[in-house]
């Protein structure tokens, strides 16, 4: 009979190394999240469920709460193990995008190019691309998919990300960047914490985190930097921090 367990031993752990896991639904067999981690990272999502209350709770916590209702517990799967971090990164982002939509926050690791039709993979590989940027900018990583679920650009970029305010109010300009591409450009007015009104009526809030209130920038900035590919050095495989600077 295989025992329960919520955490490795330390023999196990050395073996893992770096490994992908998911978390699945045993009331419909469907997978919700996928992460990568070391030790025991897999149990970590379970245990965090536990320390918060229900007001606050992301879209991953209200499953696996709801799960734990039901009397079922959370399946922990873990897919691949004995990798290198490089390696774990590219499966966790390639599963994401298979696996898509799920309970990862927009702001965890992503690669930075995702499926697309071949109409698409076209106009990227079109696409100009900046040498280097003329302002002081923040560049904020999204999905097609997460540009739609929150119904536009602007919406999609603005909230909610783990991140220092008082270094993202340095920035002239934030960048939304879409598989490489920058897709909008806007002018943050003022940094707040994701859980003033401002964001009331947007979906999967994390009231722990920030976002800005701004607008488009002029036009002589969008015809800058709008539709051209960040430079090469922020699109490296393995940068898989949603949100880049452009500056110290």
């Amino acid at each position: 009979m295989v025992k329960v367990t919520n955490k490795f031993s330390p023999e196990v752990i050395k073996k893992l190394q770096h490994y992908v896991y998911r978390l699945e639904d045993p009331r419909d067999n469907k997978i919700f999240y996928v992460g990568k981690g070391k030790g025991n990272r897999v149990f970590q999502h379970v245990e965090d469920a536990g320390k918060t209350e229900d007001k606050d709770d992301v879209f991953k916590i209200k499953i696996i709460k709801e799960i734990q209702k039901s009397g079922k517990k959370v399946v922990q799967i873990i897919h691949r193990w004995g990798l290198s971090e490089d390696v774990a990164l590219e499966l966790e982002a390639a599963l994401i995008d298979a696996y898509e939509p799920l309970g990862n926050s927009i702001s965890g690791i992503r690669s930075d190019i995702s499926p697309m039709p071949v109409e698409q993979i076209q106009d990227l590989l079109e696409t100009k691309e900046i040498a280097k940027f003329k302002h002081n900018v923040l560049m904020i990583k999204i999905t097609n998919d997460f540009i739609v679920k929150r119904k536009g650009i602007y919406d999609a970029v603005r909230c909610c990300w783990k991140i220092d305010p008082k270094r993202a109010e340095k920035a002239d300009y934030v960048l939304a960047v879409c598989n490489g591409v920058i897709r909008e450009v806007f002018e943050a007015e003022k940094w707040l914490k994701c859980s003033d009104k401002e964001f009331s009526g947007l979906k999967d809030i994390d009231k722990s985190r920030y976002g800005f209130k701004g607008r488009k920038a002029p036009s002589e900035i969008q015809n800058l930097y709008k539709d051209k590919l960040i430079p090469p050095k922020y699109r490296k495989k393995g940068m898989a921090i949603p949100t880049l600077y452009s500056f110290k």
